[in-house]
C-alpha cells in the first residue's frame, strides 16, 4: 500500500477554456517525495480527484540527488468553470519495479493527435535517432549541427527557429 499521498491543483483562471484529455506538466521538488518514493519513482501513481481512477503518466525525469523530477500526466479534463485537482501516490515499497506500471506509457499520454513529441533531454551529439520521440510514432530527431540534407532523422530547423516540441496533426 502506498504510505505516502499530495493533492496536486491547476486554478482555473490559468484555463481559457475547458480543455479534455490534456497533458500537463508537474514538476517535483518536494524532498519527502524523494525520500519516501523508490530509486527510479516506480512507485508514482497519479488519480483522479476520487482517488481511485489511475491517470496516464511519462515520467520524463527523475533525479533522486538534486530532488527534481518532471512528470507528464493525461487529465481527462481541465477545467475552467474550477479547479482541477488530483492526487500523486508514493512510498510503497512493495510495488514492481517494472516500468510498464500500472498509468506508466508515454503513448498513453500522447495520443494520436500528437505527431511526435520530443523532451530535448539527450545531448544533442549529432547520433541519428537520438531525440526519441514519446509518441507511437517514433520520429527520432538528430541533434549536434545544422542539416545535412533532406533526412527524416536530422533536427530540421529552418531559417534559424529553433526545433518543435510537440508537433499535433
Amino acid at each position: 500500500a502506498w504510505t505516502k499521498r499530495i493533492k496536486l491543483s491547476f486554478t482555473n483562471t490559468a484555463v481559457p477554456g475547458d480543455l479534455t484529455n490534456f497533458p500537463v506538466l508537474v514538476h517535483l521538488t518536494n524532498a519527502l517525495i524523494f525520500s519516501s518514493s523508490k530509486t527510479y519513482g516506480e512507485d508514482l501513481r497519479f488519480t483522479a480527484v476520487d482517488g481511485t481512477n489511475f491517470l496516464n503518466y511519462e515520467l520524463e525525469s527523475w533525479d533522486v540527488a538534486n530532488r527534481n523530477a518532471l512528470v507528464w500526466v493525461m487529465l481527462p479534463l481541465l477545467s475552467s468553470a474550477s479547479n482541477t485537482a488530483f492526487y500523486l501516490y508514493f512510498g510503497n515499497s512493495n510495488i514492481s519495479t517494472d516500468a510498464s506500471h500500472r498509468g506508466y506509457a508515454p503513448s498513453n499520454v500522447w495520443d494520436t493527435n500528437f505527431r511526435a513529441v520530443w523532451h530535448l533531454r539527450e545531448t544533442a551529439s549529432g547520433a541519428a535517432g537520438e531525440y526519441l520521440d514519446s509518441t507511437t510514432n517514433t520520429t527520432a530527431g538528430r541533434g549536434g549541427g545544422r542539416p545535412r540534407g533532406p533526412n527524416p532523422d536530422q533536427d530540421q530547423r529552418r531559417g534559424g527557429r529553433r526545433p518543435v516540441l510537440c508537433r499535433w496533426q
